[in-house]
């Protein structure tokens, strides 16, 4: 799971959305499942996406392939996320 605020989320000249999908692209490229978050909020940590990143990493645990969540997420993961 790879989260960013989106167009503002900027700190010390970091361009957190260019850099998270620049690193979901050579994730992907390598071969790895990923799942994109744009919750849109700037550098803001989005509470709501807490319960799916606990149930993503227990879903997933070491070397667990192909990812369950490969057909989909499940029911309850926020809208802004996607395979």
């Amino acid at each position: 799971m790879i989260f960013d605020g989106g167009a503002t989320d900027t700190v010390f000249g970091v361009d957190f959305q260019a850099a998270s999908a620049a690193y979901r692209a050579n994730l992907d490229a390598a071969g790895h499942f990923t799942i994109g978050c744009d919750h849109g909020g700037g550098h803001s940590i989005p509470q709501d996406a807490a319960p799916s990143v606990l149930r993503f990493f227990a879903d997933h645990a070491f070397a667990t392939e192909p990812s369950p969540y490969a057909g989909g997420l499940p029911a309850g993961f926020p809208t802004y996320c996607a395979p």
